[in-house]
């Protein structure tokens, strides 16, 4: 799992973007940050004014000038102090690959099917060619295999070239998974690391209700290389999202990676 510190400052980033309006600047946020800097003017000079009144300012020039440059140069050294701290740090991320536990929610990529042979099987609905020799799409029966007891949603995306074959996906899967429900989410390329995310984002911004965030696993295996890429970019916003990979080789095990990162030094370590 991720390092609680530094997923906690992460989510208290995002919500003081949230509160100050700048997440999605609207006549309404911009107006409330104009406000919030105003009054904290007015917060600032009411402070000074009571801290002139308490020390007696107006009597004792030299005081004045305390108050006025004082805490300025303690604040800067405070902040001098923790910016070469920060240089001394470093990133260490570790990563595990461990065994998969069922999800009810899978994100798949589907490949398309390039041979005229298992196409024209696939045109007669003989559903025996998933388990042809390289048949592109039996990794991604292996990674539902794994979810059965909990699997009720798929969401499948398709690339252009996948698309026009997802029919033929749909009614193959349908029979082997009848409980589960399939939904289709096109993107323009798989190699479109960006259109990719947001689909995935779009996906995870609606899920069903009985569904949050840790019922979801993205498979990684099926599509091109910058699908897994996003696929694995998209899981490490929250540690809440998880990844699999489906094994090529026997015994096609379906394994999920935990990472950890830690404060260490300067750079980025990976293990």
């Amino acid at each position: 799992m991720m390092n609680k510190g530094l997923m906690q400052a992460a989510k208290n980033k995002s919500r003081l973007v949230d509160m100050t309006g700048l997440a999605n600047p609207t006549l309404s946020s911009l107006a409330f940050l104009v406000l919030f800097v105003i009054t904290l003017g007015w917060l600032g000079d009411t402070l000074l004014e009571v801290l002139h009144t308490f020390l007696d300012v107006e009597h004792h020039s030299w005081r004045k000038l305390v108050v006025g440059i004082l805490p300025f140069m303690l604040v800067f050294f405070v902040g001098w102090l923790r910016w070469k701290l920060a240089q001394r740090k470093r990133v260490k991320l570790k990563m595990q690959a461990s065994e998969i536990t069922p999800h009810a929610g899978m994100i798949v990529f589907l490949s398309a099917i390039n041979s005229p042979k298992h196409i024209e099987r696939l045109k007669q609905a003989d559903w025996t060619v998933l388990d042809a020799e390289r048949f592109s799409w039996k990794p991604v029966q292996r990674g539902m295999e794994a979810h059965r007891q909990r699997l009720k949603t798929v969401w499948v995306v398709c690339s252009p070239e996948s698309s026009a074959q997802y029919e033929w996906f749909e009614a193959m899967f349908q029979e082997l998974y009848p409980e589960v429900s399939f939904s289709r989410r096109n993107v323009g390329s798989f190699e479109g690391i960006s259109d990719i995310t947001d689909v995935l984002e779009g996906i995870f911004s609606d899920l069903p209700k009985e569904m949050d965030e840790s019922d979801v696993v993205i498979d990684i295996t099926s599509g091109q290389k910058p699908a897994s890429i996003a696929g694995m970019m998209v899981s490490l916003v929250n540690a809440n999202r998880q990844v699999q990979y489906v094994q090529t080789n026997t015994p096609f095990a379906v394994k999920t990676y935990d990472y950890q990162i830690k404060t260490v030094g300067k750079g980025i370590i990976l293990q």
